[in-house]
């Protein structure tokens, strides 16, 4: 064999070598990173919230609505309007605002805690153990501070 086959045949073995050693790296690398995919859909989580709190009806938003709602529950002789303005913010949100911005087939939870009224907790849908969470969103009212989170499922 001639000096200059020897080289290419050389040559030929290294490039063999790196195609494997680059399939194995694929196949062994093929798991997919789910920390992109995640975040994502935290975001999505946390302008969701964001977009229900500012959202407006009546000349009003909802996170004006559940300091009102607050306020309105503290009043004494109010009782009936009280539970009458709490359940339109609650309702408004069930069925006019997460019908439109849940995508297909989505389940959620929306609670409020500390002091957002006598609002009651919306619980749509069972969630598993698999569900992405809004950072809470807090607002200042006369009683205290109105804690709502947001679970995705």
């Amino acid at each position: 064999m001639k000096k200059g086959q020897m080289e290419m045949v050389g040559l030929a073995v290294i490039v063999i070598i790196l195609i494997i050693a680059f399939v194995l790296f694929l196949t062994l690398n093929r798991g997919q990173d789910t920390s992109s995919i995640t975040s994502r859909e935290s975001l999505y989580a946390n302008n969701l919230l964001n977009a229900i709190m500012l959202y407006s009806y009546y000349d009003e938003s909802i996170f004006e609505s559940l300091i009102k709602c607050d306020d309105y529950s503290n009043q004494v002789g109010r009782n009936d309007d009280v539970r009458k303005y709490c359940d339109d913010i609650k309702n408004e949100i069930e069925t006019r605002i997460m019908p439109l911005v849940l995508k297909n087939n989505q389940d959620y939870g929306i609670n409020f805690d500390g002091g957002c009224g006598r609002i009651e907790n919306i619980n749509e849908g069972i969630c598993g153990d698999e569900y992405i969470t809004a950072s809470p969103y807090y607002i200042r009212t006369k009683t205290g501070t109105c804690e709502v989170r947001l679970k995705l499922c």
